[in-house]
């Protein structure tokens, strides 16, 4: 009987320990990149966050990073891999999460503020690493320059992926590219709002620009360029050998 007890208790204390091992060897919830600083996760309730595991800060526990954590790291390293084999980022970036708005896209220097819905949906968070990217090697005015941003984001999100199929949460469509001919991109209003071309930024907007005319006539040309002018970059890139379009990416940042 003394003997079954004493058993008992030992088995008893070896779970304890063995449970307490486990949780110090657990990873701390962490983002593990090389380019993202923190990210952040915004609801109505409160704000959650992880930063990049080599800052080993302390985190409170999140079921939301614990479930998505994976997947963000696998997206958010194949386009930053992609980019640092061309040339590295100059700064760290943070991306917020915003459940709040949920089809809310803005860039702010280094700060990427996504929607829930666009960022389960294709190609809009990569193309938000790529346009911050972009924006660090060009040194002119970046709202004069709004179109060729979008073009190029286009051009590496094609060049990393194999394809341009960005996807519209809304309208539940998606980006093709080589449908665009002159004149046919010329474009009103509603149409490209209603169009999945439209750019991540003008989701949540395009409700209030078709209402308050802040759509004026030369930006929606400029726009609606877009889909044409990124047929006509990938098309020449697709006619190169492998080894021209190896040296071609290699010598991107020169030609920006």
């Amino acid at each position: 009987m003394m003997n079954e007890r004493w058993l008992l208790s030992l088995s008893a204390g070896l779970f304890v320990v063995w449970v307490g091992l486990m949780i110090s060897l657990k990873r701390p919830q962490c983002i593990d990149s090389r380019v993202v600083e923190r990210i952040d996760i915004i609801n109505s309730e409160k704000t959650e966050s992880v930063y990049k595991c080599s800052s080993f800060k302390k985190v409170n526990y999140s079921r939301y990073f614990e479930n998505n954590i994976d997947q963000l790291e696998s997206r958010i390293e194949g386009s930053t891999y992609f980019l640092r084999n061309i040339e590295a980022f100059n700064q760290s970036i943070t991306i917020k999460i915003n459940e709040v708005q949920p089809v809310v896209f803005k860039i702010h220097n280094h700060e990427i503020e996504i929607g829930s819905q666009l960022l389960s949906s294709e190609g809009h968070l990569e193309r938000g690493l790529y346009k911050v990217w972009l924006a660090e090697r060009l040194q002119s005015d970046l709202n004069s320059q709004k179109l060729f941003i979008e073009v190029a984001a286009d051009f590496l999100l094609y060049a990393s992926q194999g394809q341009v199929e960005i996807e519209d949460p809304i309208l539940k469509l998606k980006t093709k590219v080589g449908g665009a001919r002159w004149p046919l991109v010329l474009k009103s209003k509603d149409g490209y709002c209603d169009s999945p071309w439209k750019i991540s930024e003008h989701f949540s907007e395009c409700g209030q620009i078709k209402n308050e005319d802040q759509l004026n006539s030369s930006l929606l040309l400029l726009l609606s360029l877009r889909p044409l002018m990124t047929g006509v970059w990938i098309k020449s890139y697709a006619e190169l050998t492998f080894q021209e379009k190896i040296r071609f990416l290699r010598l991107l940042p020169r030609y920006l």
